[in-house]
């Protein structure tokens, strides 16, 4: 196996301008010192398929979702005390997805708006906060194994590792049909709304539809390299791309 480096140096002082992760690439638009404007848009093509489940409910309400990658146990018990302290959040499943890699749910309902604001407020992968922006299926967790074109697996599914309940009831309606999804997928979320009072028949609303999504997913390999956030007053940009290539 051989691999491809493609490189972008912009030597001219950046004074102006934004740099964003999108669902299948790289996004740039800036102005340089001497006048000069750059814009520079990397696409890569899906290459792996996933199975996933929208957060959306039947009423257009949101149960929430989050995804969490390189982060410590630690700093995600820290995260989701916050999201419960600041927003009355009142339980969480966790889902391990690989090293420092979580997906996280609540089953309680929200309002479109209060899952940006929740969102824009953690450490939430850059990309999935903006995921329901421009979809009409909300955001989307994946719920089995991450395969290739040829049906290689290349991420496990994601493993129930822990429930967070901070609360003796929750503040909102639980979504019926998320709760009954998640118990037929994971024995373990199962026993739990079986088991605990605090998951209430009484708090589940009466939906039962459930959106299922296959979709495309990139491998990940896409990293940027630049002196400030923004790109404001930096000298030097860097983009670099790696694939594998078959030799």
């Amino acid at each position: 196996m051989g691999y491809l480096v493609v490189m972008m140096m912009i030597e001219d002082k950046v004074v102006s301008g934004s740099l964003q992760l999108g669902k299948t690439g790289w996004y740039l638009s800036a102005k340089t010192e001497n006048g000069y404007s750059i814009n520079f848009n990397y696409v890569k093509l899906p290459n792996l398929t996933a199975l996933g489940i929208s957060s959306v409910c039947a009423d257009q309400q949101f149960v929430l979702f989050m995804d969490f990658d390189r982060i410590t146990e630690m700093q995600l018990r820290s995260q989701l005390n916050a999201i419960y302290r600041d927003w009355n959040v009142t339980h969480f499943f966790i889902f391990k997805t690989g090293y420092n890699r979580y997906h996280v749910i609540s089953l309680e309902k929200f309002e479109l708006s209060m899952v940006e604001r929740i969102l824009e407020n953690t450490l939430v992968d850059y990309s999935f906060k903006r995921v329901a922006i421009s979809s009409d299926s909300g955001w989307i967790l994946r719920v089995q194994e991450k395969k290739d074109r040829d049906g290689n697996i290349i991420r496990d599914r994601p493993e129930f590792f822990d429930c967070m309940i901070l609360a003796r009831k929750p503040y909102r309606r639980l979504s019926r049909a998320h709760i009954e999804a998640f118990s037929l997928m994971h024995f373990e979320v199962r026993q739990i709304i079986k088991e605990m009072g605090y998951f209430d028949e009484s708090h589940w609303d009466t939906n039962t539809d459930v959106r299922m999504i296959r979709y495309g997913t990139s491998n990940e390999n896409v990293r940027v390299e630049h002196d400030l956030p923004l790109l404001s007053n930096s000298k030097k940009l860097k983009i670099i791309y790696e694939d594998h290539l078959s030799l």
